[in-house]
Formats: structure tokens, C-alpha cells, sequence
């Protein structure tokens, strides 16, 4: 018994040191809520920050995604409505919030069967006089609610 305790030991330790797949659950069709956030960060300083937090909910149906929001938010040509499309597949997410005019495709996408998560950069912006300069970053984070 020992022997064959001593076989399956290497053979379980292998089994549970597999990598593990990093692929994202597909997200479910329904209707979710959640923010989107906008940051805007001082030169690379997290404690240098503004941000607005905007509510923000939609209804995902085969992949796109149609979401609605109270305001439109001041991002250069980027949003012209509070309603704007996102497409969702194989663990990535794209914003089309621009009548697909202009697209943002969110980086660090998490995926799960309720939630959608991402982010993206919109780069570094300088002042009009002076130095330094800010980062415009966007949080884009939803979660199923309900059928």
C-alpha cells in the first residue's frame, strides 16, 4: 500500500502543477451594471489623481454589448452618446463609443460567466503652459444583474 502510495504522490504533485488555462469564460447574455471611471493622474503619481466615477448599465445579447449611461462623459471626439456599443469575445472587449467612428479595445480584460472588467490608456497629456504632464486612464467594470 505504502508502494503504491509512493507512485501516486509524483503523479498527483504533476497533476496539480499544470498550468492552469488562462482562456476567459464567455460572459452570459442579460443585463449588467456597473462604472466606468475616468482618472486623470499627475505625472505617473497615484496620489496626484482626479477621477469621475459614472454609473453605467447594459444588456449584453451575442457578444455586443449595449450600453447606457447618464452623462456623456468630456473625452476629446472619443464619446458623442450616452448609448454606445461594446463587442465582447474570446476574452477581449472593444468600445465603439463613438457610433464606431473610433474604437477602444480595453487592455487587462477579465472575463467571467458574470462580470466584465478592462481598462485602457488614453496616453499622456501636456499642459498648455509649463511642464509635467497626465495620463487619462479609463476603468470599464460591469456585472451581471440578473436574467
Amino acid at each position: 500500500m505504502k508502494t503504491l502510495a509512493r507512485c501516486l504522490l509524483p503523479a498527483l504533485f504533476a497533476l496539480t502543477a499544470m498550468p492552469i488555462s488562462t482562456e476567459a469564460a464567455p460572459p452570459k447574455d442579460g443585463r449588467y451594471k456597473g462604472t466606468i471611471t475616468f482618472r486623470m493622474v499627475v505625472n505617473g503619481n497615484p496620489k496626484a489623481e482626479a477621477k469621475k466615477v459614472m454609473p453605467i448599465a447594459g444588456v449584453l445579447a451575442g457578444g455586443s454589448l449595449l450600453v447606457v449611461m447618464a452623462e456623456i462623459p468630456e473625452v476629446g471626439s472619443f464619446f458623442t452618446s450616452r448609448i454606445f456599443n461594446a463587442a465582447v469575445s474570446d476574452g477581449s472587449v472593444v468600445l465603439y463609443p463613438n457610433n464606431n467612428a473610433l474604437s477602444i479595445t480595453l487592455s487587462d480584460v477579465k472575463t467571467t460567466t458574470g462580470a466584465i472588467k478592462g481598462n485602457t490608456d488614453f496616453g499622456a497629456y501636456a499642459p498648455p503652459t509649463g511642464s509635467g504632464e497626465a495620463h487619462l486612464l479609463v476603468d470599464f467594470a460591469v456585472t451581471r444583474a440578473g436574467n
